[in-house]
């Protein structure tokens, strides 16, 4: 129900094919209704947002993996270890 609420109206607008229906017949307002395919860029902003911050996520596990696996004397002492 949020998808149909909200990002569903972008999603049909820059899908919709303006050009089989003649609104009229002046070009400049079929361009202008192409222009509206536009708004599927908030879309892909916030996927590559996402995107960016899971890159930066698995970045920063990954080095603290590498620094728990070069540091032998974590692995050696139990205490440590809480897993």
């Amino acid at each position: 129900m949020r998808y149909l609420a909200g990002g569903f109206i972008f999603d049909f607008i820059a899908t919709f094919p303006f050009y089989y229906i003649n609104f009229s017949d002046d070009l400049q307002t079929l361009e202008l209704l192409q222009l509206l395919k536009l708004l599927r860029l908030r879309k892909l902003l916030t996927t590559m947002n996402k995107s960016t911050f899971q890159n930066l996520v698995k970045q920063l596990f990954r080095w603290r993996l590498s620094r728990i696996i070069h540091n032998t004397n974590k692995i050696k002492d139990p205490s440590t270890d809480h897993n």
